[in-house]
């Protein structure tokens, strides 16, 4: 959308490429680009799921029929949990009982619905939600860094440039760790 004009002042996004990709175009004003959080990826185990899950491990049970994550090609929390599971060696127990979503809001409404037992997604999302919400150890993956940039066809460019600085250095981050973020304070 950016691309196309679209009227933006600042774009956040969950990963740091397509925030690169925008700056590569000169659609992010130079210097502007930075991490403003890292994600953090979490099991989630929807209410109603009949796995009795406590831990990672736990997903090799055969009562867990179906565990969902973005395509990892897509999405930054997809990579990370294959990544986890890999790193604990049960990639090859789990693999076919994956189905993939476009995104982590797509494998979310999976365990929603009731058609996923356990579900990789952003602690971010489901914190809140009632189940069984496992945070993952940031050591089994690569960091899910964040970052934004002010667009350059920004008319409030100075209203960004505030904004970002209270994302970065401001009281903007304890409310990104409120919801579910890591950052640096």
């Amino acid at each position: 959308q950016i691309d196309h004009g679209a009227p933006f002042d600042l774009f956040a996004a969950a990963d740091t490429e397509h925030v690169e990709a925008l700056e590569k175009k000169s659609r992010i004003v130079p210097g502007s680009r930075a991490v403003y959080a890292t994600g953090i990826l979490a099991l989630w185990i929807p209410p109603g799921s009949h796995a009795d899950i406590t831990k990672l491990q736990d997903l090799v049970q055969p009562a867990v029929k179906v565990i969902a994550l973005a395509k990892p090609e897509l999405a930054p929390y997809g990579l990370a949990a294959r990544e986890t599971l890999r790193k604990l060696g049960i990639w090859s127990q789990v693999e076919p009982r994956i189905v993939y979503a476009d995104n982590i809001n797509m494998a979310k409404q999976y365990g929603s619905s009731g058609n996923a037992d356990a579900v990789f997604t952003a602690y971010s999302l489901v914190l809140k939600e009632n189940g069984k919400v496992i945070p993952v150890d940031e050591k089994l993956h690569s960091p899910i860094e964040q970052a934004l940039g002010i667009v350059t066809s920004s008319k409030n460019q100075n209203a960004a440039k505030t904004f970002r600085l209270g994302l970065l250095a401001g009281h903007g981050r304890h409310g990104l760790r409120a919801f579910g973020y890591k950052v640096v304070l």
